[in-house]
């Protein structure tokens, strides 16, 4: 008798979580529509028989145009940044899936690299053009007032994170955003479960949207767990801007030495806060995971051989990317995707830095 097709193993064939191929087939929850038919296409190939959702003929339906006819004076997808996107960055994976999808479409992915200067100035980079671009990307754009203007253009626009939105005026865009606030929850949830008493934060809270979605997951984790407010211990500031002397892991060194009391479990805004508290720490004579247990987010390439091994969040980029480009796409064809925000599933992974066996 043939073994019977679970939703784990098509998500298993595909590298995908199973939560992302339960959407698919449940036609539930926010979904690129390509990465929905992908799933569709490799559960009905392995046989999968238990749909909840399962209509036959998307399958058979030949493939819609992916995207418009590209005008040839406006083949350009232009990217925004203010930062250097190597490949330590979280969106460097979703911008190689998106360029090889956009470059399929006939698109051309046209990076800008945006100095301090330019922002202020609230200046577009001289050899920008409007004739030629057909869209906007804006990564690491975490000026309001230069994001608000780029929305102002009449062009599509997607930022993948932005600026801190809830207390400013929603931006004319479509806002791209990993899940920020159930790896959080499921981190918190497991800390209690082994223990722990005293919890974190540590990040620029406002520094971002997505900065600030960990930090508010944070404390209603720690709110939904029974954890009282006075074992949260946060350090949500940064360095002004004035200082070109110290680094972040010297403004941690001062801020624990300054606490009363260093929290069990510290969750850290990325990976690379989490580095910096972990150097920190050490330096005071603290050690991970015995005194302390940490996590950040991303899942860089550095968090799987960094001593401990860092327990983190994962974003997934290639999701973000095909998610990304259907953005894109349906804000060519209309705009009714601005002022949305759309989430892409991210999944927590338990290393040595909070007492996971290597």
């Amino acid at each position: 008798m043939s073994k019977k097709v679970t939703i784990q193993d098509i998500a298993d064939a595909l590298g995908l979580s199973r939560n992302t191929v339960s959407k698919a087939i449940n036609n539930s929850g926010i979904l690129a529509e390509s990465t929905r038919r992908m799933v569709l296409s490799k559960a009905k190939e392995m046989g999968y028989k238990q749909f909840a959702y399962f209509d036959p003929s998307v399958l058979t339906k030949e493939e819609p145009a992916a995207a418009p006819v590209v005008h040839p004076a406006k083949a350009n997808i232009a990217l925004f940044t203010a930062k250097l996107l190597d490949n330590a960055h979280f969106a460097s994976s979703m911008l190689r899936t998106a360029n090889e999808i956009f470059e399929q479409m006939g698109f051309h992915l046209v990076i800008y690299n945006l100095s301090a200067a330019d922002i202020a100035a609230r200046r577009l980079p001289p050899s920008f053009s409007l004739d030629t671009t057909a869209a906007l990307v804006c990564v690491e754009i975490f000026n309001y007032d230069y994001a608000k203007m780029l929305c102002e253009l009449d062009l599509p626009v997607v930022f993948a994170d932005a600026p801190v939105n809830n207390i400013m005026q929603s931006l004319n865009a479509a806002l791209l955003e990993m899940d920020n606030r159930s790896g959080i929850y499921q981190f918190i949830g497991h800390a209690v479960s082994c223990g722990k008493k005293t919890f974190g934060y540590v990040g620029d809270a406002m520094h971002c949207q997505s900065f600030y979605e960990r930090y508010s997951a944070l404390k209603g984790a720690c709110n939904y767990h029974g954890v009282s407010r006075s074992c949260i211990h946060n350090v949500t500031g940064n360095l002004p801007a004035s200082d070109t002397i110290h680094t972040y892991r010297d403004y941690l060194t001062d801020s624990f030495r300054a606490m009363k009391e260093i929290p069990e479990v510290l969750v850290c805004a990325n990976d690379f806060a989490a580095f910096d508290a972990i150097d920190a720490l050490r330096s005071l004579g603290y050690k991970v995971p015995d005194d302390v247990w940490i996590c950040g987010f991303d899942d860089s390439q550095r968090s799987r051989y960094f001593t401990p091994r860092l327990t983190t969040i994962r974003i997934n980029g290639a999701a973000m990317g095909r998610t990304l480009v259907d953005l894109i796409i349906r804000l060519m064809e209309r705009r009714d995707y601005s002022c949305k925000t759309f989430y892409v599933e991210s999944s927590l992974i338990l290393r040595e830095s909070s007492g996971e066996i290597p």
